[in-house]
C-alpha cells in the first residue's frame, strides 16, 4: 500500500473534488461514517455509550462533526466539546456543525472539561494532517486533558499534536487506542516516535479510488500483496542454478558466525547455491558448521583477509549471481581496503554489510563520497554505520531517519536499507515505481547478535534470484521481519535468537503465499 505525506493528501484531496467530481463535503461525511465503522469494530455496539467529541476549528473537527451524527444515530449519548470558537471553522466544517446541530447533538465550550469523566470513549478531532510544529494553547491543553482522562481514545486521521511526515511529536501528541486515517496511510503514522501514539489503525479510503491521483513518488509501505509479487517465481522444471548462486565474502579469527548466518538464512530464503569465500584459517570452521554450503579459501594475514584476496575474488566472480560482502570481515585495515575496492569493482549485484560499510566510510578506496553505480549495490547499515558513511552523529541520522535514508541514496548512487525499528529502504533509481519504502513488521526481541548478518543473506539470496536490487532489499527486509515476528510467539522476546529467526523464514514465505 502506499503512504503519502500531508501535502501530497492535500493535493489528491483537492484532484478528487476538481478532477474526481466528489466534493470535500462528501469526503467528510464519508470520514465520519468510516470513522463510526471503525469504532463499532473495535469497541462493539455503540448503543447507549457516552462518546465526547473534543474538535477543533479545521476539517479534523468537521470530521468529528460528520462523526457525531452517525454515533448519535447509532443511539450514543453524543456530545461535542469545541476546544476553539465557531468563527474559526473552515466552510464545509460550518457546514457539517449546522447539521450535527440540528440532529440534536449537544454542542458546548472548551471550558465544559468535567464532560471528559463522563465519557466511555473520547474523540480526538482537534489538529488534522496541516498542522506543523508544537501545537499551542487552548489545543495543547486539551491533548493533556485526552491523555490524562483514562479512557479509550480515538483519533480521526492522525493523533493531534503528530507530525504526520516525520512521526514527530515536538511538543507532545494524543497518545490513541485507534486511529483512523483517511484516503491513504500518512507516513507519520508508521514511523517512531508516531508509531507508539497511533494505537490500532484503520486506514479507509472514504469512497475514492485513490490510485488516479497518486504522485509517482509516494512512499510504499511495505506490505504482503507487494512482497509475494515479487518473489521469484519456482517452475516445475528448476533445478539449482534457476534460483541463483550466491556468494558470501566475510568472516575472521573470532568472527567466522556471521558468514554462517548469512549463509543459512540466504538458504532458507531460496538460493540455489551458496558459497562463503572466508580467511583460510576459519574455512574448516565454517566449512564444518554447515554441510549445505561450500566454501572457498581466501589468503590470511592474522586470521583476516590479506590484501590479494581481492584478485582472487574478482577472478572467480564470474561464477555467481550476487554477492554479500561485509559479514565478519573485520575493522583490520588490509581486510577493509579488501572489502571497500570490492565494494566498487566486483562486476555482481551485491549487498554491502557491517564491516564492509565501516571500510567504505574510512578507507581511501572509499572516501565516502564515491559513486557505486557501476554495479547494483544495497548498503544495509545500522544508524552507527549511516552515521559514519554520512559524516554524522548517530542521533542526528535516528531523529531524521527519512533524510538520512535519502541522503545515502543521493551520496552513493546506490539502494539503501537503514536498518532498526521501522527500517527503511531507499531506491536508487525508481525503476520499480517507488523510491522509499517503509516496513513495519519485526519486534524488539530481533535486536539480537546476528539478526544483520541473516538479513544480508536473505537479501542475497533474493538478488541472486534475478531481483532488482530495490525489491531485493524490500522483500527481504519485510520477510526477516515476518519471521522474527513468528520466533517472537513461539519463543518470546527475550529469548528470541537469529537462529530461530532464520528457522522460521521459510514458514514466513510459505504463509505469504498462502495468504494471497
Amino acid at each position: 500500500m502506499r503512504c503519502v505525506y500531508s501535502e501530497q493528501m492535500r493535493t489528491m484531496d483537492r484532484l478528487a473534488n476538481e478532477e474526481g467530481g466528489i466534493p470535500s463535503l462528501v469526503l467528510m461525511e464519508n470520514a465520519g461514517r468510516a470513522a463510526r465503522d471503525a469504532m463499532q469494530q473495535t469497541f462493539g455496539s455503540l448503543k447507549d455509550k457516552r462518546i465526547i467529541l473534543c474538535c477543533g476549528s479545521g476539517n479534523n473537527g468537521g470530521d468529528g462533526f460528520a462523526l457525531a451524527r452517525y454515533l448519535q444515530m447509532d443511539g450514543a449519548w453524543t456530545a461535542i466539546i469545541m476546544v476553539r470558537g465557531r468563527e474559526r471553522l473552515s466552510d464545509i466544517s460550518a457546514k457539517h456543525l449546522k447539521i450535527t446541530e440540528r440532529m440534536g447533538v449537544s454542542i458546548h465550550s472548551e471550558s465544559n472539561a468535567p464532560l471528559l469523566a463522563e465519557a466511555d470513549l473520547v474523540v480526538d478531532a482537534l489538529l488534522g494532517t496541516g498542522v506543523k510544529g508544537a501545537p499551542t494553547p487552548p489545543v495543547s491543553i486539551w491533548i493533556t486533558r485526552i491523555n490524562a482522562c483514562e479512557r479509550p481514545v480515538v483519533s480521526l486521521d492522525i493523533p493531534s499534536g503528530l507530525d504526520c511526515d516525520t512521526g514527530l511529536a515536538p511538543g507532545g501528541a494524543v497518545k490513541a487506542d485507534l486511529t483512523v486515517t483517511f484516503g491513504l496511510p500518512k507516513v507519520g503514522l508508521l514511523l517512531l516516535p508516531g508509531a507508539k501514539y497511533v494505537g490500532k489503525l484503520v486506514v479507509d479510503s472514504i469512497g475514492y479510488d485513490w490510485t488516479g491521483v497518486l504522485p509517482s513518488d509516494a512512499p510504499l509501505w511495505l506490505g504482503a500483496e507487494e512482497v509475494v509479487n515479487y518473489l521469484p517465481a519456482r517452475p516445475i522444471d528448476a533445478h539449482k542454478g534457476t534460483f541463483g548462486h550466491l556468494l558470501i565474502v566475510g568472516g575472521s579469527r573470532g568472527m567466522s558466525g556471521a558468514p554462517i548466518l548469512a549463509a543459512r538464512a540466504a538458504l532458507r530464503t531460496g538460493a540455489g547455491l551458496v558459497t562463503v569465500a572466508t580467511p583460510e584459517s576459519v574455512q574448516a570452521v565454517v566449512a564444518s558448521s554447515l554441510p549445505t554450503i561450500m566454501t572457498i579459501p581466501l589468503p590470511d594475514r592474522d586470521g583476516a583477509l590479506a590484501e590479494s584476496a581481492y584478485s582472487a575474488l574478482m577472478e572467480i566472480s564470474t561464477h555467481f549471481d550476487a554477492a554479500v560482502i561485509g559479514c565478519g570481515v573485520s575493522q583490520r585495515p588490509e581486510a577493509g581496503s579488501v572489502a571497500a575496492r570490492l565494494a566498487r569493482d566486483l562486476p555482481l549485484p551485491a549487498v554491502m554489510d557491517a564491516d564492509a560499510l565501516n571500510a567504505i566510510a574510512s578507507n581511501s578506496a572509499g572516501d565516502g563520497n564515491g559513486d557505486f553505480s557501476a554495479y547494483p549495490r544495497i548498503f544495509t547499515p545500522h544508524p552507527g554505520e549511516a552515521a559514519r558513511l554520512l559524516g554524522a552523529k548517530t542521533a542526528d541520522i535516528q531523529s531524521n531517519r527519512l533524510a538520512a535514508v535519502q541522503r545515502m541514496v543521493d551520496r552513493y548512487r546506490v539502494t539503501a536499507v537503514l536498518k532498526g525499528s521501522r527500517t527503511l529502504v531507499g531506491a536508487h533509481n525508481n525503476q520499480d515505481g517507488w523510491q522509499l519504502a517503509i516496513n513495519t513488521t519485526g519486534n524488539p526481541g530481533m535486536a539480537t547478535a546476528g539478526s544483520g548478518d541473516a538479513l544480508s543473506g536473505m537479501i542475497g539470496a533474493l538478488l541472486a534470484g534475478g531481483l532488482s536490487a530495490a525489491k531485493a532489499a524490500a522483500s527481504g527486509v519485510y520477510l526477516h521481519g515476518v519471521a522474527g515476528d513468528r520466533a517472537a510467539q513461539e519463543t518470546g522476546l527475550a529469548g528470541l535468537t537469529t537462529d530461530d529467526l532464520i528457522d522460521r523464514i521459510g514458514l514466513a514465505i510459505k504463509e505469504l503465499e498462502e495468504k494471497l
